[in-house]
């Protein structure tokens, strides 16, 4: 238990450091590129991106989930059934893109994605060739080595993209990064971690409990990707690609937290709490509450300068033409509150075999998105837009309560002192920014 516990906080620790590293050098990255490329690529990848990722989520089936909550995940015949199960995902992968190229032009109205939906299935097939050495690490709480692995694929990918948009200021440049990071990736998975080498198999036994485990994960991964990817398609046919561009960046900032926090469970929450899943839900209960609280301080005061100050920030980073994410990245960032909470919440649910809980609140969320997004775009404009985006995380909260209250894991008595607390502070230092004669993150909207 003492070694489980530091292998937690080591963990815990290299999530923050690593995310924190690999999050400065995407924003250097990204401001870089903002200045070599124009903004209507952002907006083209932004589409490409959520595509990708939900042909990925939408042939989820908790592959990596399942190997590491299994009793037999280090087992060859498991690892290698695994493997070759991701092999057959990533080819039918690569078919799919290349059929959904023709769709994509006709309903974006744009050339590119006749090339670059090939380019994004071949990442897609090259990533799922890579060592199951990878989940062994995680399995392992082994976090230090993953992280610093993805930081030098970040560092790698990235420094192509510049390198080449820097000659050739175009879309290619984008899709060459990403097919460079992927490459790299799989090779580098064998290169450093694998003792052996992965072959084909597919074991009876293996597939049945991967699949047996991965079920319930796929509902919930395919409405993670609705829920989480559905803005940026719905957007795209709303919006010009330009503006979805804008709103992309700000998107990408307002984020981070939800971001660090999703790696977080995965790396570490969802591993700890399935090896104490046999605990007494109260005893389990109350050892969550007490970690999970530091996590909300935490995470409470990483959106404070986003809300407070992003206007600000944007306005330092990017030129004119992202003016208008000085006034959406403060809205979108108050919405990740309730993003935190779940997510905190919804790992613990995943570490005792629940998914389905996380499932409930993703459908809820993308309900609200696929049905908010066009009224708010009806009757607000942009405006309307954000602000639904900005609340949609308020029903996947409500959904996964359900679960933590049927687990009898319930932490609503937490997330309400927690919410009046972070609601208050916020209030509070935008009245201090007014009384200083600083305005208010929302003049631009505003005015």
């Amino acid at each position: 238990m003492v070694s489980l516990k530091r292998k937690a906080i080591i963990g815990s620790l290299w999530t923050f450091a690593g995310f924190g590293s690999s999050q400065f050098i995407r924003l250097i990255g990204n401001i870089i590129l903002t200045r070599l490329l124009v903004p209507e690529f952002f907006g083209v990848m932004a589409v490409v991106n959520s595509l990708k990722l939900g042909f990925l989520l939408l042939s989820d089936f908790g592959v990596k989930q399942s190997l590491i909550q299994s009793k037999k995940g280090d087992d060859p015949v498991a690892l290698n059934t695994a493997w070759t199960i991701e092999v057959i995902r990533g080819f039918f992968l690569l078919i799919i893109c290349c059929l959904c190229a023709i769709p994509a032009v006709q309903v974006y109205g744009n050339s590119s994605f006749y090339w670059l939906m090939p380019v994004v299935g071949a990442t897609a097939f090259i990533q799922s060739c890579q060592s199951t050495a990878i989940i062994g690490l995680r399995r392992k709480l082994n976090v230090g080595k993953e992280m610093a692995f993805e930081i030098f694929i970040q560092v790698f990918s990235l420094t192509i993209t510049i390198i080449w948009a820097s000659f050739s200021p175009t879309l290619l440049s984008l899709a060459v990064g990403l097919v460079a990071g992927a490459s790299f990736r799989t090779l580098g998975s064998y290169w450093f971690f694998a003792d052996k080498r992965n072959k084909f198999m597919l074991d009876r036994k293996a597939v049945a409990e991967i699949f047996g485990f991965g079920k319930w994960l796929f509902i919930a991964t395919t409405l993670v990707f609705l829920a989480e990817q559905g803005d940026r398609l719905i957007l795209g046919k709303l919006l010009p690609l330009d503006v979805l561009g804008v709103y992309s960046v700000a998107l990408s900032l307002s984020i981070l937290p939800r971001q660090i926090v999703k790696k977080l469970g995965n790396q570490v929450i969802f591993p700890v709490i399935s090896r104490r899943s046999e605990f007494s839900r109260e005893k389990l209960r109350t050892e969550v509450l007490r970690q999970r609280q530091k996590l909300l301080i935490l995470f409470g005061l990483m959106l404070l300068p986003l809300v407070i100050c992003g206007d600000a920030i944007i306005s330092l980073m990017y030129d004119s033409r992202y003016a208008a994410a000085t006034w959406m990245l403060p809205i979108l960032a108050l919405g990740v509150w309730f993003s935190v909470l779940f997510n905190t919440a919804n790992f613990c649910l995943m570490g005792v075999g629940k998914p389905i809980y996380g499932a409930l609140g993703n459908g809820l969320r993308f309900l609200t998105i696929s049905i908010g997004l066009f009224v708010g775009y009806r009757y607000g404009g942009i405006l309307g837009t954000i602000i639904v985006m900005a609340i949609s995380d308020v029903p996947a909260y409500i959904g996964v309560q359900f679960g933590l209250f049927r687990e009898k894991l319930s932490f609503l008595s937490q997330d309400f002192t927690s919410t009046v607390l972070f609601v208050s502070v916020v209030a509070t230092l935008l009245m201090v920014r007014a009384w200083l004669g600083l305005g208010s993150p929302f003049s631009l909207i505003l005015g």
